[in-house]
Formats: structure tokens, sequence, C-alpha cells
């Protein structure tokens, strides 16, 4: 009888592997339930070396965005918390589905529960749509009997992520206009208009005013060196999206935005809320801590606020209670770990976890709001000052003249 190997989720909520012979993965999966044990990955003999990486493992199914994630999973909470059986959920789900892609996605999980696989091995098989995060909260949800309070969290967690984005772009909408018309207008004026009155001016035969000069050297600069001057900027982008790309290198680029003044506070704001807010999901779900604490540093979105959470996870691993963990492993907020201390004196660790996580939201909301207020006008008053020195620039030669007639 051939033999598979597994990871789970035992009786007891220990994240627990080993193998099992079994005719099947379908025969493994009975067997692995029967003994306690709630399996969340079973491979073949020998698919260990073969298992595909996270990017590789998506299936030619289909696809879906995050909006489509979210919305999936609050009607499925709803389906599956109003009594209605998984496999009758998802055909409603699907009966709902318009685009194609996410129809063909949803087929393929349907077919997976259908043939006997739990819903979070389905999910699973699709990485890119449904991360690590919302896997293990199904597992721990199907383990537990709880599937649909678990999804309702789920389903919260995804709606605030999704209003925290739109924020931050509706925050960003206005700048990020008055930026491109600016420069837009700025680029029109050295390249098409500037050119020509430098032949006029050349015409005049007199030496021009130190302004213009300038403006006229500039012009020439730019005109006779855009492509050098696109060319680079697009090979620095691609040079930093390359260093992001690796660990060390993001790790550089999330300290230097962490010491950015202003911006530094905000993005550390955030990612302190994301993983307070997915270790409180989490927890609230059933995963145990350590596993929590994994999960959690990954979503955090900084890879050094997720080393201060691995950190911690050692520490708790040692033995320490997780306000110690925290306040040990990094410098996390003291108003984290505080209201951390008293969750786990309370037994509440997810309530106070998701009102730490609605502090620095808010206080994110609020730091946003200020910035944007102040970078309008700044953007305004700078290309004020940018478009008077070109019309003074043009202006001093023609007063000049005027001057030289008179």
């Amino acid at each position: 009888m051939p033999q598979f190997t597994y990871s789970g989720v035992s009786a007891g909520g220990q994240v627990v592997s080993g193998q099992v012979e079994a005719s099947d993965s379908r025969d493994a999966f009975t067997r692995l339930r029967e003994s306690g044990v709630h399996p969340t990955r079973i491979l073949g003999e020998g698919a260990a070396a073969a298992a595909p990486s996270p990017d590789q493992a998506v299936p030619a199914a289909g696809r879906m965005s995050r909006a489509e994630v979210s919305f999936f999973t609050r009607q499925l909470a709803d389906l599956v918390g109003a009594g209605l059986p998984l496999h009758r959920s998802l055909q409603v789900v699907w009966d709902q589905a318009t685009r194609p892609g996410a129809r063909a996605l949803l087929t393929d999980v349907q077919d997976q529960v259908q043939r006997g696989s739990p819903l979070s091995l389905a999910l699973e098989s699709h990485p890119r749509c449904f991360p690590t995060l919302y896997c293990r909260m199904v597992a721990a949800g199907e383990a537990s009997g709880h599937l649909g309070e678990v999804l309702e969290r789920l389903a919260g967690f995804l709606e605030r992520e999704q209003e925290r984005r739109s924020q931050l772009l509706s925050a960003l909408t206005y700048p990020l206009v008055l930026i491109t018309v600016a420069v837009g207008a700025v680029a029109f004026l050295m390249t098409y208009l500037i050119p020509r009155l430098a032949l006029v001016f050349a015409d005049l035969g007199q030496e021009l005013p130190l302004p213009t000069r300038i403006l006229l050297a500039i012009a020439h600069f730019v005109g006779g060196y855009w492509h050098f001057l696109i060319g680079g900027i697009v090979l620095l982008v691609v040079l930093l999206l390359r260093l992001a790309a690796t660990r060390p290198g993001r790790r550089l680029v999330d300290r230097a935005v962490l010491r950015l003044p202003l911006v530094g506070t905000i993005a550390s704001r955030t990612s302190i809320s994301r993983f307070a807010r997915t270790l409180g999901t989490l927890v609230a779900g059933g995963v145990p801590i350590l596993q929590a604490l994994d999960i959690a540093a990954g979503a955090s979105g900084n890879l050094l606020v997720a080393d201060w959470a691995l950190a911690a996870a050692d520490y708790v691993r040692q033995g320490e209670p997780v306000h110690l963990a925290l306040s040990q492993a990094g410098p996390f907020p003291q108003h984290l770990v505080q209201m951390v201390a008293v969750g786990e004196e309370t037994a509440s660790l997810p309530r106070m976890l998701t009102r730490v996580a609605d502090a620095y939201d808010f206080e994110v909301d609020q730091r946003l709001k200020r910035l944007t207020t102040l970078l309008e006008p700044a953007i305004i008053v700078f290309m004020g000052c940018l478009v008077g020195f070109i019309v003074l620039s043009i202006l001093l030669p023609i007063f000049q003249i005027n001057t030289t007639i008179r």
C-alpha cells in the first residue's frame, strides 16, 4: 500500500506531520480524520520532491481579484453560517460569479471538494488568490467545526483590508493627478515653447539675463538628451524593483521607508496594524499561537516588522508569554505590548489585538489626511514658483529690449 506524507492540525490544535499508508489520497484523508488529525496537505509517495513552488502551483483554471476573493468569502460565510452544506454553498457562489476566470477557479475548487478534498486544500492549490493566512484559517475552521464563524472573521478581515486600500488610493489620487499635470506642463514648456523662444532671443544680439540663460540651458539639455533622461529613469526603476525583489534588498528598502520623515511613521503604524489584525484574526479562528505569529509576520508587509515577529515567536517557543516576547523581540509599540498583556490576562487576546489594529488604522487615517492636506498646497506652491521662474525668464529679455529702445 502506498505511503502519503501529510501535514495538518491535531485535535489539540498542534501542527503535526508524518506519513500514513492508504490506497489513495481520499483514503489517506479519511484515515487521518478518523485518527483525530485534520490534514492541510497530503502528498503522494515521491510527490514532495516534485511539489511545485507557490508560483507554479496555480492551475490554468482562472484567477480571482482581491475584490472577488473578498466577495466570495462574504457570500460563502453567509451561506455556510445559514446552515447550507458546503458543496451547495459553492454552487450558489459559482452561479453568482460573472467573470469567466472566477467561474473557472470556483469550478476547480468545487471539483476538488466533491472528490473528498477539504476546502482548505482546494483553496491552497490557488496560492495567488488564497494566501497562506486564508488557507490556514479555513483549515482551523474545518478542524474545529466552526467553518462558518471563521469565514465570517475572514470576510471582515478582507473587507477591512479592501477599505484601507481604497482609502489610501483615494488620499493619493489628487496629489498624483497634480504631479502628473505639473510634469506634463513643464515638459511641454521645456520641449516645445522654450526652444522656439530661444531662436527669438538669439536674434536679439544682446546678453541675456541670468535667469533666462539658466532656463535656456535647462531646455537645451532636456531637448537634446530627453531620451537619455527617460532611459535613466526607467533603468533606475528597474534596478530598484530588482533590488526590492531580493530579500536583502527588500530589507534595505523597508528600513529606508521606516526612516523617512512623516512617511516612516505611517508605514510603521500600517505594518503594526496589519500584524496585529492578522494575529488577532488567526487566534480567534483557532490557529495555534506559534503558527499564527509566523503567518502574521509575513502579512505585516515589512520585513523588519516580520523579523521582530519571528523573533517573538522564538521567545514564545521558549515558554515566554506573548507580551514579553513582543517587548524583547523588537521595538514594538508599548501600546501593543500592554494590550496583548491585558488580552492574555483576561483571555481576550483576539479582541485586544483588533482594538490595537483599529487604533493604529485611525491614527494612519489622520496622518494621511494631514499629509495630503499639506502635500496639495505644497505641490501648487512649487509649481507656481516653477512657472513663475519660467515666465520671469521669458519676460526679462523683453523688458531689457524696451529699456534699450527708450
